[in-house]
């Protein structure tokens, strides 16, 4: 899945830098929105045609924006339980960890120290950590990462893996705040994996052709994640979910036509959105009980492509990016698939 995923998002980046797009005014991409655990409001990225990235944040009921980040590197915002600061990542040299107080608006970089890029954060829910991966060259392989927490302030990091023979794709935090679950692919087998945080133990879950973005269950040790059935004659992306100890292993979505990932639990755990397209740029957001029942397409009026979505606190809303050639917006919608807005309303 790690190789699905950067030719994903390459041909995202190729998109968006298009040189049809000639301005920043012409043309503006809202994408990735995150909203916040107050339910107040969302962050997200705003892209234009030349390349820059920058944080905002909008209110949900005044629709009033607000620019947190100015230096055009920025991207993949993730909230603290407080909602009181951001992290999210941005480039120098290498790409790097940063934190902003949303009072102060003054960015701290908390991973200067690392050599390697820094990818896909993730606050702990207690506010006490923050989660994410790095990858580094490591030859005779081209590539080796490593699992990091530190603390919201810098003042504690911890390598949670210190192997260099894992390539480890997206991690996830347990409810509790004890685990972290990852998928490990080498050699053409990925591998689920649990790491306990208090002492770095891994214990392997479950073992199959192609796996990837794992993500635990608020309620309980279930973990939903992408995966592929190969010994199916035409096999196609979907969502499966098993528990923590390797039990219970369930196709949920189990299509024969559309390509389903990017799982996210309700906050209440009794639901999931995920993305369903059945071409790269015809992505539509879909919702389903947690046992795969009830599927429902929240966005079939919509003529855009949606890549990134966020559950509301309160599991009632879901924030989602939808767009097309010169433009993607921020929209919001009830779980139910009523009440349909756009937040940023560029088109």
């Amino acid at each position: 899945m790690r190789i699905v995923n950067k030719f994903f998002f390459l041909f995202l980046l190729l998109w968006l830098m298009n040189s049809q797009f000639t301005s920043a005014s012409e043309n503006r991409f809202n994408l990735d929105p995150k909203w916040s655990p107050d339910g107040k409001s969302v962050a997200f990225m705003v892209a234009n045609g030349e390349g820059s990235t920058n944080i905002f944040v909008i209110d949900v009921e005044t629709y009033a924006q607000r620019q947190i980040t100015g230096n055009n590197v920025s991207s993949n915002p993730v909230w603290s339980p407080n909602s009181q600061s951001i992290a999210y990542l941005s480039r120098d040299e290498e790409i790097d960890l940063f934190i902003v107080n949303l009072e102060q608006l003054q960015p701290i970089n908390l991973t200067d120290d690392i050599d390697e890029s820094v990818t896909r954060p993730s606050w702990s829910a207690d506010g006490e950590w923050i989660l994410f991966t790095v990858d580094k060259s490591q030859p005779p392989r081209t590539l080796t990462s490593q699992i990091w927490i530190t603390r919201p302030d810098g003042s504690e990091f911890r390598n949670l893996i210190e192997s260099d023979e894992y390539i480890l794709g997206s991690a996830s935090w347990s409810s509790d705040t004890k685990y972290i679950s990852a998928v490990d692919n080498q050699f053409n087998q990925y591998q689920l994996i649990v790491i306990d945080v208090s002492n770095n133990s891994i214990t392997p879950v479950l073992s199959l052709d192609y796996m990837n973005s794992p993500t635990w269950s608020p309620i309980n040790d279930t973990i939903v994640f992408n995966s592929m059935d190969f010994s199916d004659a035409k096999p196609q992306l979907d969502i499966w979910s098993v528990d923590s100890s390797g039990e219970n292993l369930a196709n949920l979505t189990n299509s024969s036509e559309a390509m389903e990932n990017f799982p996210k639990w309700s906050p209440q755990g009794d639901r999931i959105a995920f993305r369903s397209s059945l071409a790269p740029l015809e992505g539509d957001l879909m919702v389903m009980r947690s046992d795969g029942s009830e599927q429902q397409n929240l966005t079939s009026s919509l003529d855009c492509n949606v890549i990134f979505f966020s559950w509301s606190p309160d599991g009632n809303e879901i924030a989602f990016d939808c767009g097309e050639e010169q433009y993607s917006d921020i929209w919001l919608i009830n779980a139910d698939g009523t009440n349909l807005r756009n937040l940023t309303g560029t088109n």
